[in-house]
């Protein structure tokens, strides 16, 4: 089975939900990105996006786990497989 790069956005306010890196062993994939997981005041009150890498699945159709992030108040707004 062919392993894929997957790129996905998740979007919500208030913290960023850290653990989230470590259980969709995913990382951010820009310091843009970096930057909007930060919990500055301004960024906990709007929505904001964070676009993440998750490198290497054992499956192209690998998705991020959508109701645990939807659990910390974010949204899986976009997934693509990197070819």
């Amino acid at each position: 089975m062919k392993r894929a790069d997957i790129r996905f956005t998740v979007e919500g306010r208030g913290n960023f939900p850290l653990d989230m890196l470590r259980y969709d062993r995913c990382f951010p994939r820009t310091g843009d990105d970096v930057m909007m997981m930060e919990t500055q005041p301004e960024y906990l009150r709007s929505p904001r996006c964070v676009t993440l890498l998750a490198l290497s699945r054992e499956s192209r159709y690998w998705q991020p786990t959508v109701g645990r992030w939807a659990s910390f108040g974010w949204s899986v707004v976009n997934v693509e497989v990197i070819e």
